[in-house]
Formats: C-alpha cells, sequence, structure tokens
C-alpha cells in the first residue's frame, strides 16, 4: 500500500516491492531508466516516462497502468510475467527493441485509450504458452487502441479470449520478408472484435495478410453503425483457416492483392459471412499449390471442403 511519489526529474531504474505504487506528475516531467513491480496486488504506476529498461511486472496482480509513457524499451515495453494482471489506461508504448506489450500466460489484461507504436517486433502479443491446453484463458480486452508502424505483427493474439474495440492497426512492416500482417489469432482463442479496422501497406508482398485467423473461433464486425469490420490492403486481406464459429458481419474489405477473402480448411466449421463488401482485388503473381506462380486475383477463394455460408455480400472489381 505504499506510495512514493517523485519529484520532477530523472531517475536509474527501480524494483518495486508488490504492492507498492509509483507515481509522478506527468510522462513529460518525470523520467525513470525502468521499472520492474514484485509479486502483490493493487500497486499503481502513473505519469512517468520509462525508458530503457522498460515496464515489467512480475507476478503483479491487478496493477493498474496510468497515463504513463514507456520508449526505446531494449526489450518489450510493457512486459507481463508470471500471470500478472493489468489494466493500462491513456498510456503510450514507443520503439521498443521487441515486443511494445508482451503478455505470455499471464493474468486479464485491459488497454485503454492507449497507443503501441513503431517497435522492432510485433505491437502486442498475448500468448498462452502451450496454446490449446492452457488451464485458463487469460482475457484480454483492448478499447480504442492505436496499434501503428510495428513490426512484424500488429496484434498477436494465441490461446486467449480477447475482445478487440474500437482498435486501429496499420503501418505493420514484414522482417526479413518472412510473413506477417495486421491481426493474427491462432490457438484455440476466442475474439469478439467490433470497429476494427486494419490497414496494411501497400508495398508489403504476399504473405502480409490483414488477419489471419487459425483454428480459432471469432467474431468480427456487428450491425451497428460503428461497430463494423474494415480491412484495407493485405495480400490476403482476410483469411480464415481452420476456423470454428467465425462470423464476419457488416465489413469491408478492399484494395487487397491476390486474395481478398481466404477459406480454407478441412476442419473449417460454422462460418458466416454476412452483409458486407468485398471491392477492388489486384492481380498478383503469388505460389500457388502445385503450380508454382501464378496470377491470382480473387474476391474470394475458398478452399477445401471449408463449410461456408455466405449471404448479402457484394464483390466488385476483382482481378478475375
Amino acid at each position: 500500500g505504499t506510495c512514493i511519489a517523485l519529484a520532477p526529474g530523472s531517475y536509474s531504474a527501480v524494483q518495486l516491492p508488490g504492492g507498492v505504487s509509483l507515481l509522478g506528475k506527468s510522462a513529460d516531467s518525470v523520467e525513470v531508466a525502468g521499472v520492474s513491480l514484485a509479486s502483490g496486488a493493487g500497486a499503481v504506476v502513473r505519469g512517468v516516462h520509462v525508458t530503457g529498461g522498460g515496464l515489467i511486472l512480475d507476478g503483479a496482480e491487478g496493477a493498474r497502468v496510468e497515463s504513463v509513457r514507456v520508449s526505446a524499451s531494449a526489450a518489450a515495453g510493457l512486459d507481463l510475467q508470471n500471470g500478472a494482471s493489468a489494466t493500462v489506461r491513456s498510456s503510450e508504448f514507443l520503439a521498443s527493441a521487441s515486443y511494445g506489450v508482451l503478455a505470455t500466460d499471464s493474468g486479464n489484461l485491459t488497454v485503454e485509450g492507449s497507443v503501441i507504436a513503431s517497435t522492432n517486433g510485433p505491437g502486442l502479443s498475448a500468448t498462452c504458452a502451450t496454446g490449446c491446453d492452457c488451464p485458463a484463458r487469460p482475457s484480454i480486452s483492448l478499447d480504442h487502441v492505436l496499434v501503428r508502424d510495428n513490426a512484424s505483427v500488429g496484434v498477436y493474439l494465441l490461446g486467449v479470449a480477447a475482445t478487440p474495440s474500437n482498435v486501429h492497426i496499420d503501418g505493420t512492416s514484414q522482417k526479413n520478408l518472412s510473413g506477417g500482417g495486421g491481426l493474427y489469432i491462432a490457438g484455440c482463442s476466442d475474439v469478439n472484435a467490433k470497429g476494427l479496422r486494419v490497414e496494411v501497406k501497400d508495398s508489403l508482398p504476399y504473405g502480409a495478410f490483414g488477419i489471419y485467423v487459425d483454428d480459432s473461433a471469432a467474431s468480427f464486425g456487428a450491425p451497428g453503425e460503428d461497430e463494423g469490420i474494415i480491412i484495407v490492403g493485405g495480400r490476403p486481406g482476410v483469411w480464415i483457416n481452420d476456423g470454428d464459429q467465425v462470423r464476419l458481419e457488416n465489413f469491408e474489405v478492399s484494395g487487397s492483392g491476390a486474395v481478398a477473402l481466404g477459406l480454407s480448411g478441412l476442419d473449417s466449421r460454422g462460418i458466416i459471412i454476412v452483409g458486407g463488401r468485398v471491392a477492388a482485388t489486384g492481380a498478383e503473381s503469388v505460389p500457388v499449390e502445385d503450380a508454382g506462380l501464378a496470377e491470382v486475383g480473387d474476391g474470394v477463394l475458398w478452399r477445401d471442403q471449408a463449410e461456408v455460408q455466405i449471404e448479402r455480400v457484394t464483390i466488385s472489381g476483382s482481378a478475375r
């Protein structure tokens, strides 16, 4: 329950016992070279600028991170370890050497009104290390979050339950042309997304997806005016592989290359695509199974006996 208030200035890295809070006037006036928060409940980190060492929550439960800026971390900007759980509000995670926010086998994580940008790895990664075998699936809530100009993947979810709402992912860059994209959902995750916008750089080659769903359940969009899904660019724009109960509603996929909306997997069941628009899919030369490189420009590509129901979908301007 102790609170440490820092006067304006610069401080070396600090290690806090569990439950101890660190408070500064603002991120513009208080700089700390790194913050590590040990196991305990109810700690607050507020109004500081964390550099270099990043912000580490090591088993901290119910921590609150408010009005904090973390920049140029040598590893992850925010790292939740050993079951740590946190609520993050009005904060920035910028130019980390690896992840912007990393939660591995964490507790619940809520991020609201925050920015994750310019990292040298995924913007946000929330994973259960054992994928589908995780005994307690972490809950990840994202509300009014900007994820911009990160490397490999904007948001990566594996074995978690997530509710992205009013999230904007754009400018993801590929590392070593090894693939990547906006939102990757895998490993028996369960995602309910509304008000999501994903934009992929035009210059990225095939393999830079907008949204990729693999072996997971997901619901994208809802009928409300601000609850739809917009995907701009991507090669492919959206790909669902082995999806289990995936619904895409009130959506627009435009400006994709090769494939706008791809459906595959012998285990794909219960996929519903309703009330949307697929537009302006461009032709590109891409690897095709058993055929080497071939020019592809499909609005919808449906493979592998995937079970799909499509209603009220307009497809226009596809290259073929």
